[in-house]
């Protein structure tokens, strides 16, 4: 049974109705869902938009593993791949078209976000019936691991916009989570829908989320996630070649759950 949140969903105003509402017209529809109407405009439009999204803001992300035998995170690679990844992505920001000489702040970020790599792992391998937990053994995790934590999947940008990044990508992550748990009347949300979302809940005063938008450093974001599903499966091709193995078999799954990750993010 789905929540009746869940269910008001599709009565809800659209995202540009509440960009455009006034305070009052806020707490109505937040007093509809039952939700705290309480607060300044600012804080009752990102309550609404939350509600909206039918995700938890990022700050409160519940998709973040909790269970490190089933994460693809590798706490060292940033401190180990920096000049690595600046040498693969020819001395640019891919995001942004900044040179390595003019970046701001820089950090190695993930292309894939790893809580999208980890959602991926979970469904491919950790609870695939065909396989079971057999396959998700620290072999076949360590393979993976050397695959999405690599310069093919990784890129040097600035603070700004790594932070900026991860909200859209928790916003869809979070929703693949809810309808994993058994909220099926929620429908699949596409990156830009979350774009569009965490752009109008941007409460600061220069709204860097929509700046990103309008110079088209979403659209930069967009083609590097697509171009590192391609360098990965290209790299795992390379590093596992025609093996028949549990981390071959792994692979595979896990690959196929990132093609269909893409196609719900409506990324090409």
């Amino acid at each position: 049974m789905c929540s009746l949140l869940a269910r008001q969903l599709i009565i809800m105003p659209t995202v540009d109705q509440v960009a455009s509402m006034k305070l009052k017209e806020l707490q109505d529809e937040l007093q509809k869902l039952g939700l705290k109407k309480s607060g300044r405009k600012a804080e009752c439009k990102e309550r609404l938009l939350g509600a909206l999204g039918s995700a938890a803001h990022p700050e409160l992300d519940t998709s973040k593993s909790r269970n490190d035998s089933s994460s693809l995170r590798d706490s060292n690679y940033a401190v180990s791949k920096t000049d690595d990844v600046w040498l693969h992505r020819g001395g640019v920001d891919c995001y942004t078209n900044t040179k390595r000489r003019s970046l701001r702040n820089p950090e190695v970020d993930h292309c894939w976000e790893v809580q999208l790599l980890d959602l991926a792992w979970t469904r491919g391998v950790v609870q695939n019936a065909v396989y079971g937990p057999a396959h998700n053994t620290r072999h076949s995790r360590r393979s993976a691991m050397d695959v999405v934590n690599d310069v093919g999947n990784l890129n040097v940008t600035s603070h700004l916009v790594n932070q900026k990044k991860k909200g859209p990508f928790m916003r869809f992550c979070n929703s693949e989570r809810k309808i994993d748990s058994g909220m099926q009347c929620l429908r699949h949300q596409k990156i830009r829908d979350c774009i569009r979302l965490s752009a109008a809940a941007d409460t600061s005063r220069h709204s860097e989320m929509q700046k990103m938008i309008d110079n088209g450093t979403w659209d930069n974001i967009e083609h590097a996630v697509a171009r590192a599903y391609d360098d990965m499966r290209d790299q795992a091709q390379q590093v596992l070649g025609s093996r028949a193995g549990d981390r071959a078999k792994a692979w595979e799954s896990f690959e196929e759950e990132l093609a269909v990750l893409l196609r719900r993010m409506g990324i090409e």
